[in-house]
């Protein structure tokens, strides 16, 4: 089960856009973590600080989806 159900009350994973502007880097974000351990707010992101963390996410799934076929072929 997901640790982030949409149905949770409890466990909450939320990217914000909280400005866009017409010039200079006109997006930035907020991202709001929050679950039983704790929470964390990160402001002020830009949207290649979100392209970076989207492309760390997606790094690591590839990783665990290879570790998975190699335990799944040893079998």
């Amino acid at each position: 089960m997901s640790r982030f159900d949409p149905e949770s009350s409890v466990n909450v994973f939320d990217p914000v856009l909280t400005h866009v502007e017409d010039s200079g880097d006109p997006y930035r974000f907020m991202l709001n973590i929050s679950c039983e351990e704790g929470s964390l707010v990160i402001r002020d992101l830009s949207m290649s600080d979100m392209v970076r963390i989207n492309r760390r996410f997606a790094e690591e799934i590839r990783k665990a989806r290879h570790v998975r076929a190699k335990l799944v072929n040893h079998l």
